[in-house]
């Protein structure tokens, strides 16, 4: 049988029973489909790859891969099998790594730097519930792109803004930007909400 093909079987209903007369009644159709080979089904946003893709991303932007069938493989042997290296061939490590076993997908965070050019490996040898192991080792050259703009403040509940002499220090992570122009108001006083609210700084 071909891989990832329906088929139906047909019972018809003239068939003799093996002892006795008897016959099938009703005639009567079985359909079923056979599994699909193992492929990447998606990386990142990128769908129907090819085993030699050029891939775009964000330097803090984790690695998502799509498999076509569950996988039989544990978590070591999955990282054994999965290989990021920078453009002078040094490999990285991981620095997170979710895989739940038996799953489709897995997410891999590594270490990247913006505008930077990597190579990542899925060797051949992965295997999925069924056996089945990849035609070939894919093999994507990644190009990171700037960090994306962006700020993030913590919620106003568990800030507290700080003074040190004359300077008041607040939480706030920002990235890839070159200034930013923040004003805090008080909305209430130690002594209980306010009406009069006025800038920090």
């Amino acid at each position: 049988l071909r891989n990832n093909t329906k088929y139906y079987i047909h019972v018809m209903g003239a068939l003799k029973s093996s002892v006795g007369n008897l016959r099938i009644l009703k005639y009567r159709k079985i359909k079923f489909r056979t599994y699909p080979n193992l492929y990447i089904a998606r990386i990142l946003s990128y769908k129907n790859v090819s085993y030699s893709q050029r891939l775009s991303m964000r330097p803090d932007q984790s690695v998502r891969i799509h498999f076509s069938n569950n996988l039989k493989v544990t978590k070591k042997r999955l990282a054994k099998l999965i290989i990021a290296k920078d453009k002078n061939g040094k490999r990285l490590k991981p620095k997170y790594f979710y895989y739940y076993s038996g799953s489709k997908y897995l997410n891999i965070e590594y270490k990247f730097k913006p505008r930077s050019e990597y190579t990542l490996i899925i060797k051949k040898a992965l295997t999925d519930k069924y056996g089945q192991k990849l035609k070939r080792n894919y093999v994507f050259r990644i190009s990171t792109t700037d960090y994306t703009p962006r700020t993030s403040v913590s919620y106003p509940r568990y800030s507290v803004v700080e003074s040190y002499g004359k300077v008041n220090v607040f939480p706030i992570n920002f990235i890839n930007i070159k200034s930013l122009d923040l004003q805090i108001q008080a909305y209430h006083s130690v002594k209980g909400y306010g009406t009069n609210s006025h800038a920090l700084f």
